[in-house]
């Protein structure tokens, strides 16, 4: 018997199954089986924040925090407190923890503002959407732990701690660990004895750059969206002093990372023709848009990263931001032509160089077409829309 043995029970769920039999010796037994589930709760939710460390300095236009947990906590929800109050959450129409905040909900017309029929996180069990809460939490993102972090601690959550205030400002990153015994969102003033819950606290010193970008739509990580989703960026005016329209877009690059559930490996390029810039958008902040494409992969819960970089003029401190999201599930045939890309690695549109000879082999004015489908494809056709061109398919495809 090679099954795993210990002493005592571990922290969740348990089952207990009795049999009782009727007395039948020599005969077959006959017996009934009785089970009850348990929870078994010897102490609060564990867990640690690996990144940052206390009083360190961190900078940019945001921080990934990294927290890990015990296989108990069945929820991470984090705030911060800051002295710059133009990064609260309820300036920056953003779920991040920051300040004073807002119930969570899904923005279905796209338009930035809670609309009747939208529905919301009632975080304060009241039945409405609350527009201003004095003290706001969020919930952390759970992500397939990573091997290179050492910790005692199997489960591993993340969140941004975004728009870094300037100035070598004193912040306070405080996080909460839940489980099912814990108490709800609306006993958060509890202690954590009385709650039973787990505080975090992690004081560091922010020192970000003095211009901002962050991703406002979607305004928090998870967030459900489809190819009727416009993605919008917002960032300091000043970013586009002196500049055309176009030369600012060329500053900027968004990238969609599909290849790891919550990671920004491998991210793809997306064309800078879909971007646009909408001025003006608040006092203080413009705004790139970006129409996102359909992300479902079918798997509901893969978590796809927007990474967004901006690169200013003459060797400037870049800026990037992220968001996480799911994408809704979209029946439809899936296919992506994988060579030639549409845009390289810098999303600029990817260029084809044939050889320049004197007499070339068919060989040497062909390019290799690869299209990907899912199974419900039955067959594919290959037309040109702009230009000419013959296609001859692969013996065997």
């Amino acid at each position: 018997d090679f099954g795993a043995t210990q002493t005592g029970l571990s922290e969740g769920f348990h089952v207990l199954r009795a049999r009782a039999f009727l007395n039948r010796p020599g005969r077959a037994s006959i017996y009934n089986t009785f089970t009850q589930s348990f929870y078994y709760d010897a102490q609060a939710p564990q867990g640690e924040i690996k990144f940052p460390n206390e009083n360190d300095t961190i900078g940019g236009s945001g921080y990934g925090v990294v927290v890990r947990t015990d296989p108990s906590v069945t929820a991470v929800w984090y705030h911060i407190d800051d002295a710059d109050a133009s990064n609260d959450d309820t300036n920056t129409k953003t779920q991040g923890g920051n300040g004073n905040g807002f119930e969570p909900y899904t923005d279905t017309n796209g338009n930035g503002t809670h609309d009747s029929g939208e529905p919301f996180q009632d975080l304060n069990v009241n039945g409405i959407w609350d527009s201003n809460i004095a003290t706001t939490w969020v919930q952390a993102t759970e992500v397939t732990a990573s091997p290179a972090i050492v910790s005692s601690y199997p489960r591993e959550w993340r969140f941004n701690y975004n728009n870094i205030p300037s100035g070598s400002t004193p912040a306070q990153i405080k996080v909460r660990l839940r489980e099912l015994s814990s108490a709800a969102y609306k006993d958060f003033s509890l202690s954590d004895s009385v709650g039973h819950y787990t505080t975090l606290v992690r004081n560091v010193t922010a020192n970000g750059p003095v211009q901002k970008m962050f991703v406002a739509f979607p305004p928090t990580d998870g967030q459900v969206v489809d190819d009727t989703y416009v993605m919008k960026v917002w960032f300091s005016k000043s970013l586009a002093d002196g500049t055309t329209t176009q030369d600012l877009i060329n500053r900027f690059l968004i990238k969609i990372a599909s290849s790891e559930s919550g990671s920004n490996a491998n991210g793809v390029a997306q064309p800078r023709t879909s971007y646009s810039i909408n001025y003006n958008v608040t006092s203080d902040y413009h705004e790139l848009a970006f129409l996102l494409p359909n992300l479902y992969n079918d798997q509901p819960d893969f978590l796809h990263t927007l990474d967004v970089t901006y690169t200013p003029p003459l060797g400037g401190t870049p800026l990037e931001a992220f968001r996480l999201v799911k994408a809704r599930p979209v029946v439809v045939i899936k296919n992506i032509i994988v060579t030639p890309p549409e845009v390289d690695s810098d999303g600029l549109p990817y260029i084809i160089t044939l050889p320049d000879v004197a007499n070339p082999t068919p060989g040497q004015r062909a390019v290799p077409i690869r299209v990907e489908t899912d199974l419900l494809a039955t067959n594919v056709g290959i037309t040109f829309s702009n230009g000419t061109g013959t296609v001859t398919l692969n013996a065997g495809s």
